[in-house]
């Protein structure tokens, strides 16, 4: 899939993928300094090169056993954005439920690519979610907007969902039901 409103591709996520992927969010953390109401929660510290090769062991396999599901954005041949479902309670009675991730690089927001990558990742979910869950920083008006958009519905708050330098952010929990 291509978009009309930003010269950008759509297509599903390989293991390849996933070390740019976690540039990209190596990259948030510059980010967060100029913007510290940056809707993304962090580990505190920038992760080590070894929590990052942890982390994609455990997307890689997600991948290849179907517990994740996720498609990528390029411009370019550059990787600007991905969006992911994946199972955090594999071989469970919650192994139904696939947790949202969504990122889009900084200079690609508010051009249709969060929109794309959601429409492309639910596409290809294919059943395999009944229900889907996301949390938001309940001052990200733009996420918010876009997950009511493909009919999310806010079930919850949590208060104080993530702490950084000193300040508490409440998440809203959002909630699409697939079945």
């Amino acid at each position: 899939m291509v978009s009309k409103k930003a010269k950008f591709m759509i297509r599903k996520m390989k293991i390849d993928d996933l070390l740019s992927e976690v540039r990209q969010v190596r990259s948030f953390y510059s980010e967060r300094k100029h913007n510290p109401d940056f809707g993304y929660s962090f580990a505190k510290k920038k992760p080590s090169e070894w929590d990052l090769l942890q982390n994609l062991q455990w997307r890689n396999k997600g991948l290849e056993n179907g517990d994740m599901i996720g498609s990528v954005a390029e411009a370019d041949g550059k990787f600007i954005g991905q969006c992911s479902l994946f199972c955090l309670w594999p071989k469970s009675e919650m192994d139904h439920v696939g947790e949202l991730d969504i990122a889009v690089n900084e200079e690609y927001r508010r051009m249709g690519v969060g929109a794309a990558l959601l429409k492309d990742v639910l596409k290809r979910n294919k059943g395999r979610f009944k229900v889907i869950q996301t949390y938001v920083f309940t001052n990200n008006e733009g996420s918010i907007k876009l997950m009511k958009k493909f009919g999310f519905r806010t079930v919850g708050i949590v208060p104080k969902m993530t702490r950084r330098n000193g300040r508490y952010f409440d998440d809203y929990v959002m909630y699409l039901d697939l079945s």
